[in-house]
């Protein structure tokens, strides 16, 4: 049993850079990266069109592709790009989680 609706420690302020990382909290897989300002970004680590790990994707120009198929994934996990398409899917989007640094 996990504790829901607390703070956990993730990693030290170097582990995470912009490069996605993979993490599992509670049971729930979660990928982190930093935007160019530095600031900290926390997704859920699946893309919702094939279940693709995120964390197996790159940055780019601060939001988040798929290592599959290229949605690109704004930090409030609503999807910004579908390669191929005029138009997306209002519904295209990942949970985004509460981040905030302390102590460096």
């Amino acid at each position: 049993m996990f504790l829901k609706n607390q703070w956990y420690a993730v990693a030290w302020d170097s582990d995470i850079g912009g490069k996605p990382v993979g993490r599992t909290i509670c049971g729930e897989k979660i990928v982190f990266y930093r935007k160019r300002d530095r600031s900290l970004v926390a997704l859920e680590d699946c893309c919702p069109h094939r279940l693709f790990p995120l964390s197996q994707g790159f940055v780019h120009e601060d939001r988040l592709v798929c290592g599959y198929h290229g949605l690109t994934f704004a930090d409030s996990g609503q999807c910004v790009h579908m390669p191929s398409q005029d138009t997306i899917n209002p519904n295209a989007h990942i949970r985004a989680y509460p981040v905030i640094e302390r102590y460096r």
